[in-house]
């Protein structure tokens, strides 16, 4: 790793250091904040940022990742609803519509993401990219269950 990269990544750590203690008030959105930074700090590493390019690269990432977590929220709130079972099956009907709508958005903003970040990692990283998501979803996992079998309950993602 470039002495570059390594003082991007020493910035990324001492912001989300600082920025932590903020987000206390709310449990639910510190374990969400703490797992976003451990995909930041992830990516990062994975692909090598400069600082020129991660001032680039993470405006249009995270852009996507907002655009993201709305459409699967909007999903789960489907799904949620048709669990349920007070559901009609012509509303059924309209669910599994919007649904297959929403993923086919979903895949259209993630080709929109990987098309712009494209001539700012190159071809290379831009293809690394695309499975960091799943890895790092992989190793959060892996953590979590070593955490539960150490006893801490997984609660304590980063540490």
């Amino acid at each position: 790793m470039t002495t570059m990269n390594k003082n991007t990544l020493i910035i990324i750590w001492l912001g989300l250091l600082f920025a932590a203690p903020l987000l206390r008030a709310q449990p639910g959105a510190v374990a969400e904040d703490k797992i976003n930074q451990l995909r930041i700090a992830f990516i990062t590493e994975n692909l090598e940022l400069t600082s020129a390019e991660a001032e680039k690269f993470w405006p249009i990432y995270n852009a996507f990742s907002r655009e993201q977590k709305l459409t699967r929220d909007e999903i789960r709130e489907i799904q949620r609803a048709d669990a349920e079972g007070t559901a009609s099956d012509a509303q059924i009907r309209t669910h599994i519509n919007r649904i297959h709508a929403l993923r086919a958005q979903e895949a259209e903003a993630e080709k929109r993401m990987l098309q712009e970040v494209l001539p700012i990692i190159g071809a290379r990283r831009t293809g690394v990219l695309m499975g960091l998501e799943e890895k790092f979803r992989q190793k959060l996992l892996q953590r979590f269950r070593e955490r539960r079998a150490e006893g801490t309950g997984g609660r304590r993602f980063g540490n």
